[in-house]
C-alpha cells in the first residue's frame, strides 16, 4: 500500500468507532463510562440540600455552596470505595427514587393543609361545646351556709 493510502487508512481508523461487541442475545454491549465520583457526590449533595431546603428553609443558610463542596469532596472517596454512583443507583432504583421525591414534596404541604383543616374544624364548633359550664358562686355560698 502506498504511504499516502496508509496514512489515510490510519486517520480513518482513528476516527471510526470501534467495533461494537455483541452479547449472547445479539444485543450490543455498551462500553463502560468512567465514573466521576466527585461530580456524582456533588449531585447527591445538591439533591439532599435542595430537598431539605424545601422542607426546612433555614437549612439553606447552613448548606451553602462552600459547605456542599466540602461535603461532596469528603463523600466522593467513600462512593468510589464502595462503587456507588448516581448511574448505578438511578439505573436500578430510578422509579422508586422519583416516587420518594414526589411524596416528600407533597408531605409538608399536606401536613400543613390537614393542620389548617383541623384548626378550622375546632374553631367552628358551637361555643357551648368548647366551654365548661359556669358554676354560680352564689349557689355554693348558700349551700355552705346551710351546712
Amino acid at each position: 500500500m502506498p504511504p499516502e493510502l496508509a496514512q489515510i487508512a490510519a486517520e480513518a481508523a482513528a476516527i471510526e468507532p470501534a467495533e461494537t461487541q455483541i452479547d449472547e442475545q445479539g444485543q450490543p454491549i455498551a462500553e463502560a463510562v468512567p465514573v466521576d465520583y466527585l461530580v456524582d457526590a456533588r449531585g447527591i449533595t445538591d439533591i439532599l440540600a435542595t430537598s431539605l431546603g424545601a422542607i426546612y428553609p433555614r437549612t439553606e443558610k447552613v448548606l451553602t455552596d462552600e459547605t456542599r463542596g466540602k461535603f461532596a469532596a469528603a463523600l466522593a472517596p467513600v462512593m468510589e470505595k464502595y462503587g456507588f454512583s448516581l448511574g448505578s443507583v438511578f439505573g436500578r432504583w430510578g422509579a422508586e427514587i422519583n416516587l420518594a421525591f414526589v411524596v416528600a414534596g407533597m408531605a409538608v404541604p399536606l401536613s400543613k393543609a390537614i393542620a389548617e383543616d383541623r384548626a378550622i374544624a375546632r374553631a367552628s364548633k358551637p361555643a357551648e361545646q368548647s366551654q365548661r359550664p359556669v358554676v354560680d358562686q352564689s349557689d355554693s355560698e348558700n349551700l355552705a351556709g346551710k351546712v
